[in-house]
Formats: C-alpha cells, structure tokens, sequence
C-alpha cells in the first residue's frame, strides 16, 4: 500500500533573512522534485514541490493525498461497472485520477482490462470481459507519479453464477426431436455471460430420452458454450409419452430444469389392456375387457375409433355378445362381453379397420352356469320287447344355454311318456354324475311306438325321441278266442 504524499512549499523571503539564497524563478508550470523520506505518520508519504506564483513570487508549499474512497461494483453479465467518490488533497485540492486494481479471492492482482487499466480520470469505468469468479476491486487516486491510499476492497462476484433455459417448455411427438433447446449462462442478475468456454451436462429423469445434437444427426449428452457466447442450443428425443424433466449443469453454477412435453405418436396398433376373467357361461365379464388404441412405441393415444372384438380361438363353439364400442381417449371398454357355451382356453381378439393387433387376449375359461334343465344325451333306440335298450340311455343336466353341468349330482327319474299299458322296467331312477345320469337297465315289455320323459326336482323335464318296441321270437301259442 502507498502512503498519502505530502506536498511542500517554502518561501525565498524567508530564505534571505536567514542568509540563504533565494531559488530562482522557474515556469509556471509546477517542477516536482521528490523526497521519498516519510514522516512517520501512518498513510502519509512525503514529497515537495515548487513553482511561481501569479506575480512570479517563489513559492512552495506541503500538501497531502487523502486515501481513496470504497468502490460500488455492479456486475453485468460479464462486465463490471466500477464506480467511485472522488478522493482530494487535504488542501481540497483535485486528483489527476485513480488506479483501479482487481485481485482474486486470495488477493492476487490481476491484469485489469483496457477500459480500467492506467490512470482513469472520471470516477467510473466499465471493465468488460471479465472471466468468471469473485473478485475484489479497490481504487487509489493519483496526482502525477504520487499515489494516495488504496481504498478498502469491494467483493463482487463476475460472471456466470447459473445455467438457465431460454426457450420455452417444449412438446413434440413421440420419437420425434423437440425443436432447437437453447441453454444460457448467467449472473446473479441474471444477464447473459460470455467469457470462457464451458461444458454443460445435460441430463433427463426419463428412462430412454436421448439428446441431440442441433442439426438432429447425433446423439450427445453435452454441449459447450463457447468462448465470447452466451448460450448453446440442442434437441430432445423420447419414445415415451409423458413431461420428462431435462436438465444442464456445469461445474460452479446453479443447474437449470425444464419439463418437456411428449405426445403420442399416430395411432398404429391395438393392444388387449384389461384382458378377459374366467367367468360363467351368459354372465358378463368382469372386470371389464378393455383394448387400449397406441402408437407404435406403445403410447396411449387419444382415438376415438370404433373397434370390434372376436373370439379368436373357440373350444365351446360359443357367440360372444356385446362386441362392438367406440373408444374414449384412446381406450375401448366393452362392459358387455358374454359367451354363451362353455369351453377352457378361449382367446379375444380385437380389430379396427388397418390398426394392427399387437396379439390376441390371454387366455380364459367359460364355466356352466346354473343346473335348470334336462336333456336326453343318448336316447332311447329300438328295441325289442323285454330286452334292455342299447345304447344305454342317457341324461345331461345342463344349464339355460344347453351346457353340461358338469358339478350336478341330482336324481334324475324317467319314464314312459305315454305308457298304453306297457311297463318300464330297470332302474329309472338314478343320480347324475359328473352332470351325467346313466341308465343301463331299461327296458319296455310291450310292443308300440314310446318316447321317455326325465324329470328332477327343480329343473325342467326333458323328452326323448321315438323308440318303438318290437315283438320278439316266438316261444308259446296263446287261443285268442
């Protein structure tokens, strides 16, 4: 640090009384002569100088610099507007000017750029291009070669303190680059920086987003903003509908974050989302089936589309009911899907005009519903009279769509529907099995044309076909009269 210069000035007069020569007349333009002895006053320094009055009276005369006053510092972007009050003389003299210094954190001077540099006159300067970082800056006026004390430093930080996005939120489709993203540097006032290249990550909370070059052609995870610009610029892929977060860093600023806003594609294909439960023959499924309307990376679209649904593959030989609806938002629901027969291993399959299947359901199970009828299985064949009927005859138990129950064990009874005289023989009553009553025993004694009707409490009767009954051989002779 320099001390405040004193200035001294002694007059001839005084010099002749005492015996001394007086100096001669020098211009009037003040001669510095320099005394670089200090008084031992702390901030002051000595010097001397002299010169002529007006009436061209020798003179000189001791005169001190006042210490330079604290700086304001304004950071703009990558400047910094240094700004000062004026320092005088004690004798309330003016300055020549004033040096302004920069040194870094641990008070190593830096070279200051040219608009600061030297010996400035007005009480302010811009210092431009600036590297990033903090700084201190001082100020120490000057008259000639002598320099008054330097001012107390000011702290500012310079330059970039964040990354920021200039562009706003962005949406694109599915598998589709976003337009040009643009990623900027800033100060903590939020002006654009400039000086010094710098890397930026970029990032993306998605699982397969990728970033893309400006130009679209490659696939990057970083840009750089280059020397002497503020920002740099790229896109955004995803194949997944959704708001992606993305994000830029670079080493000592604040990150910066923006969602991006990616649609689905084109509707292209159907896709079975709420797959079909087993359920009882005629009963609606439950939960709902429902057919979803995507793009071709598996997006939700919001189609409206009608679509129909089909039995694509048939072990009960049923009709699917209820198969026709029109989408919502993309998805199809179908609250009223039934089949009517039985069967294990049926599959759905859904279609809408050229969206292709991306497959058919999963697979199901359509069980009976409620035992409430009987119906000859086997029935009844010619016979002669007295010998039992073969095949056997059998029962189902089955439900209102004609299917076999098979969990029924009821008692199942038959007989001759119109007997004229003639008489059942065998076990005519008999309990099912398996949905299934068998009899083995039957037969009928007298010659004529039958049918048989089975009954069981709560179901209703079933009626066989037509069986006629014939004589036998002959074994004796009988007078009809």
């Amino acid at each position: 640090m320099s001390s405040t210069p004193l200035v001294t000035r002694s007059a001839p007069r005084r010099a002749r009384r005492r015996g001394m020569a007086a100096p001669r007349r020098i211009s009037k333009k003040f001669a510095a002569v320099f005394v670089l002895s200090l008084f031992g006053v702390i901030g002051v320094a000595a010097a001397f100088w002299s010169g002529t009055d007006s009436k061209t009276t020798n003179f000189a005369g001791a005169d001190s610099l006042n210490a330079g006053n604290r700086p304001t510092v304004t950071p703009v972007g990558s400047t910094a507007v240094v700004s000062w009050a004026a320092s005088t003389l004690q004798s309330n003299g003016a300055v020549d000017g004033y040096i302004v210094k920069r040194y870094d954190a641990v008070d190593n001077l830096q070279t200051i750029n040219t608009a600061c540099s030297g010996v400035v006159s007005a009480l302010t300067c811009t210092e431009s291009n600036v590297p990033d970082g903090t700084w201190k800056y001082t100020v120490t006026p000057a008259i000639g070669l002598w320099r008054g004390t330097e001012s107390a430093a000011r702290t500012v930080t310079v330059g970039a303190t964040k990354l920021a996005f200039t562009t706003s939120a962005t949406s694109t489709p599915a598998g589709v680059s976003t337009n040009l993203i643009t990623v900027q540097r800033r100060d903590v006032g939020n002006n654009a920086t400039t000086v010094g290249a710098r890397v930026v990550t970029l990032g993306s909370d998605a699982a397969i987003g990728t970033f893309r070059s400006a130009d679209d052609t490659t696939v990057i995870t970083s840009v750089t903003i280059a020397d002497g610009a503020s920002s740099a610029s790229f896109r955004y892929r995803d194949n997944v509908a959704g708001t992606p977060l993305i994000t830029a860093s670079s080493t000592g600023l604040v990150s910066a974050s923006q969602a991006v806003t990616i649609t689905p594609a084109a509707a292209s294909a159907l896709k079975v989302g709420v797959g079909p439960s087993n359920t009882v023959a005629g009963a609606l499924i439950s939960p709902a089936v429902t057919v979803r309307v995507e793009d071709a990376f598996g997006n939700l679209t919001t189609s409206t589309a009608s679509i129909a649904m089909a039995i694509d593959a048939n072990p009960g030989g049923g009709t699917l009911s209820g198969a026709t609806v029109n989408a919502v938002a993309g998805v199809a629901t179908f609250t009223n899907l039934s089949i009517n027969k039985a069967g294990t291993g049926y599959i759905l399959a859904a279609t809408s005009g050229t969206l292709s299947a991306t497959g058919p359901s999963n697979l199901f199970t359509i069980s009976p519903a409620a035992a409430s009828a009987l119906k000859f299985g086997v029935g009844p064949s010619n016979a002669v009279a007295g010998v039992a009927l073969s095949p056997e005859v059998t029962v189902r138990v089955e439900d209102s769509f004609g299917n076999l129950v098979s969990s029924s064990g009821a008692t199942v009874a038959v007989a001759l529907t119109s007997p004229g005289g003639a008489t059942l023989s065998g076990t005519a009553s008999v309990a099912a099995s398996g949905g299934l009553a068998t009899f083995s025993t039957l037969s009928v004694n007298k010659i004529g044309t039958y049918t048989l009707t089975a009954t069981s409490a709560g179901l209703t009767s079933g009626t066989s076909n037509g069986f006629t009954i014939t004589a036998g051989s002959a074994t004796a002779l009988k007078f009809a009269v």
